[in-house]
């Protein structure tokens, strides 16, 4: 999710400021799974080692599990589309108490290292975050990872400085279960903070009435948003 958001903005159409702009700042709240970091490879694992583990669990019963699975187009699609992991599990030839294991199995190992390191940055993503620094864009990250866990990301491919802020969770699998409610909930505190340089305040009854928890700030103040499933939206990189 990309939100930009500028003081007294009345313009619908995002536009990055030129180097000699003197307009109000503009600020840009970007979600870090999917517009920054591809986690496609390793949900994708996830799902078939939390498989693995579930057939072998079953067979420790005596009971050969009869598994359907699906193929990274086939599961990527579904999680885009948020289609809920029990449905996935089903999908994947699993009925009753086996989901109950495989999403137990998956919860477990999402965030392990040796799944972690098959996250990898969206291709042209560092020179767009750095042009948008430079052109006096502040940038706030808000993500449902652990913030430990994002600093430490970006700081890999030295995004982190670029950042006046950094949310996060401490909940390790939130990301991954894409709670909606928790990541309003965290847009609305950072907005909060920001009130006062952000040109709006949450006091307004404009934000009251459309802010029912599950609309996010951007919907009242006129911001452009990347789902959280696409990558950074940017001109291409000089070669």
């Amino acid at each position: 999710m990309l939100t930009a958001v500028a003081q007294n903005s009345e313009n619908l159409q995002y536009k990055l400021p030129s180097e000699t702009d003197s307009s109000p700042r503009m600020t840009v709240f970007c979600d870090l799974d999917g517009p920054i970091v591809d986690v496609s490879d390793r949900y994708y694992a996830t799902y078939k080692q939390g498989l693995a583990d579930t057939q072998a669990a079953y067979l420790d019963r005596g009971i050969n599990l009869n598994l359907q699975i699906l193929s990274k187009q086939q599961f990527w699609q579904m999680k885009q589309n948020r289609v809920p992991d029990a449905e996935i599990a089903k999908s994947s030839g699993l009925s009753g108490e086996e989901i109950h294991v495989f999403l137990g199995c998956v919860s477990r190992i999402v965030n392990q290292p040796d799944l972690l390191h098959l996250d990898r940055i969206q291709p042209g993503v560092q020179w767009a975050i750095g042009l948008l620094h430079s052109r006096g864009v502040r940038l706030i990250l808000v993500t449902l990872r652990p913030r430990n866990q994002a600093v430490q990301l970006l700081q890999n491919y030295g995004l982190a400085r670029l950042f006046t802020s950094i949310r996060g969770t401490q909940m390790a699998d939130a990301a991954y279960h894409n709670y909606t409610a928790l990541k309003t909930e965290l847009l609305a505190e950072v907005a909060e903070e920001f009130e006062s340089s952000l040109g709006f305040g949450l006091d307004d009854r404009r934000y009251r009435s459309r802010h029912p928890r599950r609309k996010s700030i951007g919907n009242t103040y006129n911001c452009r948003y990347l789902r959280d499933s696409q990558p950074l939206s940017t001109p291409k990189a000089p070669a």
